[in-house]
């Protein structure tokens, strides 16, 4: 069983962390998505993981991406920027 996303772009990168799914786009955008009903996995029914948030701030894409210990987001892109998410799991998500 799975389900399916949309993606607008080429996916650079993918990291799952606790319900959410980030993904780097070749668009240069960071894509998050909530995972709910994971539970329904044993249920042979997949429920669509829902686009909570895109954050556009970096001006070329990027490879790295990844969850901290601390349940933080960070993306950094090909110029050597790198963005902190201050909550990745709010759908209202910013930056630091």
């Amino acid at each position: 069983e799975h389900s399916m996303v949309r993606h607008y772009g080429g996916v650079n990168r993918l990291r799952v962390r606790k319900g959410l799914v980030a993904s780097w786009s070749d668009s240069g955008k960071v894509h998050l998505y909530r995972l709910d009903g994971i539970e329904a996995l044993d249920n042979h029914h997949l429920p669509a993981p829902k686009l909570v948030h895109t954050h556009n701030g970096h001006a070329l894409e990027g490879y790295a991406l990844d969850f901290s210990l601390q349940d933080r987001l960070a993306s950094g892109d090909n110029h050597g920027n790198i963005h902190i998410w201050s909550d990745p799991s709010s759908s209202s998500s910013g930056m630091n």
